[in-house]
C-alpha cells in the first residue's frame, strides 16, 4: 500500500465536534449578522421538522426543507422584523419552488416581543395563484407584523383583503400540527 492510500479524509460529525469544542455558536452566529440569520434559518428547519414530527430534507432537496407523511413543506423563517413602520415581514425566493403541498412562514416567539408563541401563516399549493397575486415586483408576498398583535383588523385600503387573507392563514404549531393531521385524515 502506498503512502496515498493512507490518506483518509477525516471531516464527518465526530471530527467536526473535537473541531468546533470550546466555540461559542450562538455568540458567532450573532456576530455574523446576515449571514448568521442563514444557520438561524437552516436550524428552524431542522427544529420545526422534528416539532411536526417529520424529518428535515432540505440539504437534499431544494424545493422542500421538510417532509411529514405526505407534506412537502417548504418553510420560511424571519428571524427580525423588518425596519420602518410596519415592521414587515415576507417570504421570498418561493415563486420558482415546485413540488412543495404547503409553504409555511415561520416566526418564533424568542426573536420579536410582538407574540408569546412561536406562529406560522400556513399556505397550500392551491394558494399559489392568490400568493403571486399579493406578491410584489420583486416577488416577495409582503405583509406587517401588525397582523400578530392581538385584536388587530386591517383598516380600510388597498391591501385590507391581503391581511385579511394572510392573517386567517395564521396558527399556532399546535394548529399547525391539527391542519396537518386533517388533511392526513381526508386522504385515507
Amino acid at each position: 500500500m502506498n503512502l496515498r492510500d493512507k490518506r483518509n479524509r477525516t471531516y464527518n460529525l465526530t471530527s467536526l465536534r473535537n473541531h468546533l469544542e470550546g466555540v461559542d455558536l450562538p455568540k458567532l452566529i450573532h456576530s455574523l449578522g446576515k449571514e448568521g440569520m442563514i444557520v438561524v434559518n437552516i436550524s428552524n428547519q431542522d427544529i420545526v421538522a422534528k416539532a411536526l414530527g417529520g424529518k428535515f430534507v432540505g440539504d437534499k432537496i431544494d424545493d422542500w426543507d421538510i417532509e411529514v407523511d405526505n407534506h412537502k413543506i417548504e418553510l420560511k423563517c424571519n428571524t427580525t422584523l423588518g425596519d420602518g413602520w410596519s415592521k414587515g415581514l415576507n417570504i421570498a425566493n418561493w415563486q420558482q419552488k415546485q413540488g412543495w403541498t404547503h409553504l409555511i412562514h415561520y416566526l418564533p416567539a424568542e426573536f420579536n416581543d410582538i407574540i408569546e408563541e412561536d406562529m406560522f401563516i400556513l399556505f397550500e399549493w392551491k394558494d399559489r395563484d392568490k400568493m403571486i397575486k399579493w406578491s410584489n415586483n420583486s416577488g416577495h408576498l409582503c405583509w406587517s407584523s401588525a397582523i400578530y398583535m392581538s385584536g388587530w383588523e386591517p383598516q380600510n385600503g388597498p391591501y385590507k383583503e391581503k391581511l385579511e387573507w394572510i392573517k386567517s392563514n395564521m396558527v399556532t404549531l399546535e394548529e399547525l400540527k391539527a391542519k396537518l393531521f386533517e388533511k392526513k385524515l381526508q386522504k385515507d
